[in-house]
């Protein structure tokens, strides 16, 4: 099985479908590469992206106390701080993007160098055609 099909299809006990992969497995493997930057983030973003309080009532509601009433609508009353957890979120993308960078680039570029010489000795199509 292929890692794509377990996450998208991946299900416990149950042989018609792949074995799961525990995503906060995924999340916690990020989160040592990246030296615990990435747990406490994704859980920030959770809250906003599941139905609960932040991400319903809490971003969508502006509370009148002395009155006892509740507005509903699109007030976004943690606006500041969700735009932070977007600035971070782009933030901790870029440091993963550039560790995968560092991790491959020499891989990459080895690659890159053999499909070259290929291409200038006019066999990439051949190559490319036996794979």
């Amino acid at each position: 099985m292929t890692t794509i099909n377990r996450l998208l299809f991946g299900w416990s006990n149950d042989n018609d479908f792949p074995e799961k992969i525990y995503v906060l497995k995924c999340i916690d493997s990020v989160d040592k590469t990246l030296e615990g930057k990435f747990r406490t983030h994704y859980e920030i973003l959770c809250e906003y992206a599941h139905p609960n309080y932040s991400g319903t009532f809490g971003s969508y509601t502006k509370p009148d106390d002395p009155k006892h009433e509740v507005h509903f609508g699109a007030y976004l009353r943690n606006e500041e701080a969700l735009r932070g957890y977007i600035e971070n979120t782009v933030v901790i993308a870029l440091e993963l993007l550039n560790h995968i960078q560092q991790k491959y680039e020499k891989v990459l570029n080895e690659a890159l160098d053999a499909c070259h010489e290929l291409h200038v000795a006019g066999k990439l199509k051949v190559a490319y055609d036996e794979v």
